[in-house]
């Protein structure tokens, strides 16, 4: 039971900056030449706030774009819910983000990506980014014969997107499959009060002691939230940490036809702001990376 309220304090890492939304015109791409003195307008959503750590990707990518963030944690977590609520919720949120004229919507959570992408894909006219489990790493990165677990929520280890795409990587199940029922409402919870107290790093380790010994090299981040822990994950299992964020950034450039430039770090970027808001709630707020998408570990 969670009752310790000592404080592990909330320190800046590679979440640590965001964007200045731009508030300018639509922007233009005529033969794929892109109109640097304009910006695209970029939906983003998930259960709650996992998706921060593929925002604070996208932006640095594309720190022009304008970022509308709505985060459905009234309903979150996703992991445990019926798949039709979770599509339902998906083109709900969807067709908000495109009632504000974005351009682009990213799906910033595995388990809406894994029941709901296609649909929205097929129901919309605007290109959707999803993230699915990197499992492909154990090829693109040159695994082969490392031991490693990908960490799941019980409803994207269990969609057929997931079983397929699981099937056709790794035939041979050289891949462990953990399905962690409580870690993203445990990083909702460190959100929340805005640190990460001893008694929920506890909780986290509960969530992966049937890992300890299993000598892992690697860890999948199967859903987003667990990147915003990812140093108590590392540090406990005695792992390296693999995520999609990076190929949802490259893929953000390609799909909008923007020119290749310097990815800087986001500490260069720490004082901009993106467009927040629950899925509840009307209200925009402009809120700061640098004291909203801080990582809830050091």
């Amino acid at each position: 039971m969670v009752t310790s309220q000592s404080v592990v304090k909330m320190g800046e890492s590679h979440f640590s900056s965001l964007i200045r939304a731009i508030n300018s015109p639509l922007p233009t791409i005529i033969d794929n030449v892109y109109d640097i003195s304009m910006s695209f307008k970029i939906g983003v959503f998930d259960s709650g706030i996992g998706g921060f750590s593929i925002l604070s990707k996208l932006i640095q990518y594309y720190p022009e774009g304008e970022y509308f963030y709505i985060s459905d944690a009234p309903h979150a977590p996703y992991g445990p819910k019926e798949p039709q609520f979770i599509v339902e919720r998906s083109r709900d949120i969807a067709q908000q983000l495109i009632d504000l004229d974005c351009d682009l919507i990213v799906v910033a959570c595995n388990t809406a990506t894994s029941l709901a992408i296609e649909l929205l894909r097929e129901e919309f006219k605007i290109p959707f980014i999803g993230v699915e489990p990197y499992l492909n790493s154990k090829h693109h990165l040159n695994l082969e014969g490392k031991k490693m677990v990908g960490l799941m929520t019980k409803a994207t280890s269990s969609s057929e997107k997931f079983k397929k795409l699981k099937q056709k990587i790794d035939p041979e199940e050289h891949i462990t499959i953990h399905v962690c029922l409580q870690l993203a409402s445990l990083v909702e919870m460190a959100f929340a009060r805005e640190c990460l107290t001893d008694d929920l790093v506890q909780e986290i380790h509960k969530e992966l002691a049937p890992l300890k010994n299993g000598q892992f090299t690697h860890a999948i981040l199967g859903c987003t939230h667990y990147s915003l822990v990812d140093s108590v994950i590392r540090s406990y299992l005695n792992v390296e940490t693999l995520s999609p964020s990076e190929g949802v950034g490259k893929r953000l450039i390609q799909l909008l036809g923007l020119p290749k430039t310097e990815i800087k770090p986001l500490e260069h970027w720490r004082d901009v702001t993106f467009h927040f808001r629950l899925s509840n709630h009307s209200e925009w707020q402009q809120r700061p990376l640098s004291t909203t998408i801080l990582s809830l570990a050091q």
